[in-house]
Formats: C-alpha cells, structure tokens, sequence
C-alpha cells in the first residue's frame, strides 16, 4: 500500500546503467530522495542492459518509447502523474525532443549540454558543416 505519492525524475539513456554512474549517483539520487523525488533509469533500446534493437541516435522511436516509459511511470500507485526528464548530451537531445511532443504527464525537461538547434549547434554539423574529426584516418 501506498501511504503517499511523490513525483518522479526519469533519466532515458543510451550509455547503459552500469558502475560507472555510481559516484554521481550518490549524490544526485540521494538529493532527489531527500526532497520526496522518485528516480527512474532506464536503458535506451538496445544499449545498457535493454533488449532490442540500435540502429541510430535521435529517431523517432526513442522519442516514443520514452513517452510510454512517461506513460507508464506516472499511472504507477506511487507516482503523482509528474515526470521530469533530466539528461546531459544524447540524453539531453532526447528530452527536449520528447518535450516538443508534449506527452501528458512530462512536466519538466532539464536538458544539460545539448542544443534545440541539432544542425546548427551539435558537435556532427557544429556551423550547418558536417563533423568528419571522427571519421576521417
């Protein structure tokens, strides 16, 4: 039974949920938990330890499957209905583009290291000129 309801703040991410999270997580989740804050983390498809497939970054499936996780958090017994997204970098990216859908129950983005603007200010076409530093011998 649940005695009370609390937000929750939802972290989608690509770079998998292992140890190396840990020491900032510390912190962090401790400060949340503090003020009544639920976290969730949760594996982008097919990275971390989530199943399915990866076939690039920023398509519209992530953007989808984040609005079910949304969906499904805030209908939990425990949750108020309000989710915030909170990512850096790709994770950053993926909540202001799940943001720009607005799907009932995402109340806040803190989007951290990461551009509305992905052509003209992204690190893979910084000045609307594609990045090749990685792929270039």
């Amino acid at each position: 039974d649940v005695s009370h309801q609390v937000p929750c703040v939802l972290e989608y991410i690509p770079y998998g949920c292992g140890a190396f999270t840990v020491k900032r997580d510390e912190q962090r989740l401790a400060y949340f938990a503090s003020q009544g804050i639920a976290c969730c983390r949760v594996d982008m498809r097919g990275s971390g330890d989530s199943t399915g497939l990866y076939y690039d970054e920023y398509l519209p499936q992530e953007q989808q499957d984040a609005i079910r996780i949304i969906e499904f958090l805030s209908k939990l017994d425990w949750c108020t209905g309000s989710i915030a997204m909170y990512g850096k970098s790709w994770a950053g990216f993926n909540g202001l583009q799940v943001a720009a859908l607005q799907p009932k129950g995402l109340d806040c983005v803190v989007s951290l290291y990461s551009t509305v603007d992905r052509y003209e200010d992204d690190i893979h076409f910084f000045g609307g000129l594609f990045n090749a530093s990685g792929h270039v011998p």
